[in-house]
C-alpha cells in the first residue's frame, strides 16, 4: 500500500496520459477499419491501469482522511442500484460503463487536486500535435475535393473521409465531435500565449494552430459547435470586461461589460459567416483537384465534389422544418421513459432496449439513439436517484466557479476564465449532443479535467492566486515528491 502512495503521481500522470492518447486515436476515421478486439483488448487494459490508479488514489484518501465529492460517490451507487435493479439486461455493459464512470469522477477529477505541472505540458502537447496534424490533413482534403464514402458495419452512416456531403469530415470519424476538439484547443492555445514564456517560433505555430481550429468548426458544419463558441465569447468577453472596469459603479460595470460581450459576438459571427462565404472557393480547380479522380467500386465511390461548385449548406437540416434535427423528439422520448420509470429509470446501457420493448412508438425506440442530451439521458437512465445528485453537483460546483469570476478583480488571472470556459463549452455540447455522462470520449475527459481545475483554483481567486498555487491546470498549496 506504501508504494501505492509513493507512486500515485506517476501513476495518475501515466495514466490520464495513456487514456488520452487512445480517445484522440478513436476519433480517427481509420482506427475504425481496425478489428474491434484490438479496441476491446486496448481499453480493457486501460481499465486495469485505471483500477491500479484508483487503489492507488483510495490509499491516499485513507492516509489523508479525506473523501472523494459525496455527490459523485452518490451518483455512482445511483448506477449501480439502477443497472441491479433492472435486472441482467446489459448488466455487464452497465458495470463496464460505471467503471469508466468511475475513472472520470475518481481518477480525472481526483487530478485536479495534484500539483503536477508535467502532466499539464504533457497532456496540453499532445492535445496540439493531434490538432495540429489532423486538422491540417482535413484541410488539404477540402482543397483538394477529396470526399470517399464506403459502407462500414461498425457506423450506421459507413466510412466517410474527407469532404463529404457538404462537411469536412475529413480524418475524423465524425465532424460534431472533432469540431468540439477545436474551442478547446483555441482557448488552451490562449493560455499558452497570455502565460508562457514562448520563443516567436512557438507563438506563431499557435497562432496557426489557433486559425486552422477556428477554419475546422466553419468547414465542420456543426451547429452545436458553433452555438458553443458563440456562449464562450460572450461569456468570455463578459468577464474579461468585468474584471478589468472594476473601478466604475456596478450598473455600468454590468452594461460594458455585456456590450462588449455583444461586440466579442458579432466580431466572432462576422468571421464565421465572412470564412464560410469565401472558403468555397479556396479549394483547388476540377482539373488540378483530386476530385477527377472520382470513380466507384465495389467497395465505396469517391464523393462526387467535382461536378459542381463547393456547399457548405446542410442538405440534411435546410430542408427540415425541425431546426433540431430530431433533438427535440428524442428529448420528448426520454421524458416519456423516465415518466414509465422515474425512480431508478432504466439503466444507462438499457435505455434503447427498454424503449424497444414498453414504448415502442417513441423516438428512441425508432432510431435507436440515446437522448443527445447529457441531463435527460441521466434523467431517463437512472431516474431521479441519479439525477438528483449529479444536479447537486454540477450546480454547487457551477456556482462556485461563477461565483469566482464575478470574484475574480485581477485581470492577470485570465487563466481561470480560460479553464473554467472549457467546462462551460463542454456543458453546452453535452446538452446537445452525446457527451460529458455515460460517454467515453475525449470531450467528457476534457470536462471532468477542466472542471475539476477550476472547481480547485476557485478558492485562490481574490487571494493572490498565483502566490497560493503555481499549477496551471491544477494545483496544491504544498508540493509532492
Amino acid at each position: 500500500m506504501e508504494k501505492l502512495v509513493s507512486y500515485n503521481k506517476m501513476l495518475n500522470r501515466v495514466f490520464l496520459l495513456t487514456y488520452e492518447v487512445a480517445l484522440l486515436a478513436r476519433m480517427v476515421i481509420l482506427y475504425s477499419l481496425i478489428d474491434s478486439r484490438f479496441d476491446t483488448v486496448l481499453f480493457s487494459a486501460i481499465t486495469g491501469l485505471g483500477a491500479i490508479t484508483f487503489l492507488s488514489n483510495v490509499t491516499v484518501w485513507v492516509k489523508q482522511k479525506k473523501i472523494p465529492n459525496i455527490w459523485l460517490i452518490l451518483f455512482t451507487l445511483a448506477m449501480i442500484v439502477s443497472s441491479l435493479l433492472n435486472g441482467s439486461k446489459n448488466l455487464f455493459g452497465n458495470f463496464r460503463l460505471i467503471a469508466w464512470e468511475g475513472i472520470l469522477f475518481f481518477i480525472v477529477f481526483y487530478s485536479a487536486s495534484k500539483n503536477d505541472e508535467k502532466l499539464v505540458r504533457y497532456f496540453e502537447n499532445i492535445f496540439f500535435v493531434f490538432s495540429g496534424v489532423t486538422i491540417f490533413i482535413s484541410l488539404l482534403m477540402f482543397i483538394t475535393k477529396l470526399g470517399y464514402v464506403a459502407p462500414l458495419a461498425k457506423i450506421y452512416y459507413g466510412f466517410r473521409l474527407g469532404f463529404v456531403e457538404n462537411r469536412l469530415y475529413g480524418v475524423f470519424v465524425e465532424p460534431n465531435f472533432a469540431a468540439n476538439m477545436s474551442p478547446i484547443v483555441i482557448l488552451l492555445s490562449l493560455k499558452r500565449l497570455i502565460n508562457g514564456h514562448l520563443s516567436r517560433h512557438q507563438r506563431v505555430s499557435l497562432e496557426i494552430l489557433m486559425l486552422l481550429n477556428f477554419f475546422y468548426i466553419v468547414l465542420s458544419g456543426s451547429r452545436t459547435v458553433l452555438v458553443e463558441s458563440v456562449v464562450i465569447v460572450m461569456i468570455g468577453m463578459f468577464f474579461v470586461s468585468f474584471s478589468r472596469f472594476q473601478s466604475i459603479r456596478l450598473i455600468k460595470r454590468w452594461s460594458v461589460s455585456l456590450l462588449i460581450g455583444l461586440v466579442g459576438v458579432t466580431i466572432f459571427a462576422g468571421a464565421y459567416y465572412g470564412f464560410k462565404s469565401v472558403a468555397p472557393y479556396l479549394s483547388l480547380p476540377d482539373n488540378i483537384s483530386l476530385s477527377r479522380f472520382k470513380g466507384s467500386s465495389n467497395d465505396g465511390t469517391m464523393d462526387n465534389n467535382g461536378d459542381e461548385d463547393i456547399s457548405l449548406k446542410r442538405e440534411d437540416v435546410s430542408n427540415q422544418a425541425d431546426a433540431s434535427n430530431g433533438r427535440i423528439r428524442l428529448w420528448k422520448s426520454a421524458i416519456e421513459i423516465f415518466q414509465s420509470s422515474p425512480i431508478y429509470g432504466t439503466s444507462p446501457r438499457n435505455l434503447v432496449n427498454y424503449a424497444e420493448k414498453n414504448l415502442p412508438n417513441t423516438r428512441i425506440a425508432h432510431s435507436k439513439q440515446t437522448p443527445h442530451n447529457f441531463l435527460l439521458f441521466t434523467l431517463a437512465g437512472t431516474g431521479l436517484i441519479g439525477i438528483i445528485p449529479l444536479l447537486i453537483f454540477l450546480i454547487t460546483e457551477f456556482f462556485g466557479v461563477i461565483y469566482a469570476l464575478f470574484k475574480n478583480d485581477n485581470i492577470a488571472n485570465v487563466t481561470y476564465l480560460l479553464y473554467a470556459l472549457i467546462a462551460v463549452s463542454s456543458v453546452i455540447f453535452g446538452l446537445l449532443m452525446p457527451d460529458i455522462i455515460f460517454e467515453n470520449r475525449i470531450g467528457a475527459l476534457c470536462f471532468w479535467l477542466y472542471l475539476g481545475t477550476a472547481s480547485y483554483q476557485k478558492q485562490f481567486i481574490g487571494k493572490e492566486i498565483n502566490n497560493h498555487a503555481k499549477a496551471k491546470l491544477t494545483g496544491s498549496t504544498r508540493q509532492e515528491h
